[in-house]
């Protein structure tokens, strides 16, 4: 005749966790187990249950955790892989400053900013230089002198001189200007550096020579042609 002691196998319920994906189902089946066995109080019922969603709970938020934790593709942490893209990456080259504008002359149709302007649309800079010996010492109007490299980093560009008139009767006063030709010097001790000179409305513009890293050249330097160059074609590309 069998005896019951009251002594129930210990019941294993870590299959039942591990293949479960839902705590709720887990709890479920935990308690369905526990049932049938003889003699389990609802208090075990009860704690086993809790017991159950416990560990699902915890197990969820070590998988999420895991899951959100972010990877690099060069095996760094986050801070690392932007450290290290930062170096492998140069930074992109520092455009040059065109503000200095304390010698701009306002004229009309055209003032210093509409040049200015027209180049830096074509990427390239107007930056005042040094005062230089003037070409044109006797003009009504002073002659602005400026170096204009590209605006993506080279060191190497043109020196112009702008003369900015407040009309194109006043230029006329200084300057014999024919369409489709060149303009000429009406003033005596005026010497052109070349015979790169154009005019537009109520500009003048002389093709001095070209500079790089501060190293003046010769216009006709390489075979480059002034005329071509985009600080040239900007200038008589401006319409009112």
């Amino acid at each position: 005749m069998s005896v019951d002691t009251g002594i129930r196998p210990r019941q294993d319920f870590s299959s039942l966790i591990e293949d479960s994906h839902s705590s709720t189902k887990t709890a479920a089946l935990v308690v369905a187990r526990l049932r049938s066995a003889r003699g389990t109080s609802f208090a075990a019922l009860t704690l086993a249950a809790c017991a159950t969603l416990l560990l699902a709970a915890c197990s969820a938020s070590d998988e999420s955790a895991t899951d959100a934790a972010p990877t690099s593709t060069l095996g760094l942490a986050p801070t690392q892989a932007a450290t290290a893209a930062a170096i492998a990456s140069p930074a992109p080259p520092t455009p040059r400053s065109a503000a200095d504008t304390s010698r701009d002359l306002t004229g009309f149709p055209f003032s210093t900013s509409d040049l200015r302007q027209a180049l830096e649309i074509a990427g390239y800079s107007f930056s005042g230089v040094e005062e230089r010996a003037p070409i044109c010492p006797q003009t009504s109007v002073p002659e602005l002198p400026f170096w204009s490299p590209n605006l993506a980093g080279n060191d190497s560009g043109p020196i112009l001189v702008l003369w900015v008139y407040p009309s194109f009767e006043a230029l006329e006063a200084d300057w014999e200007a024919e369409p489709g030709a060149p303009p000429k010097p009406l003033l005596d001790g005026c010497e052109l550096p070349t015979g790169f000179v154009y005019w537009n409305q109520n500009q003048v513009l002389v093709f001095e020579t070209w500079s790089s890293l501060g190293v003046e050249s010769p216009v006709d330097i390489d075979g480059r042609i002034p005329s071509e160059h985009p600080a040239v074609t900007a200038f008589l590309s401006m319409t009112p």
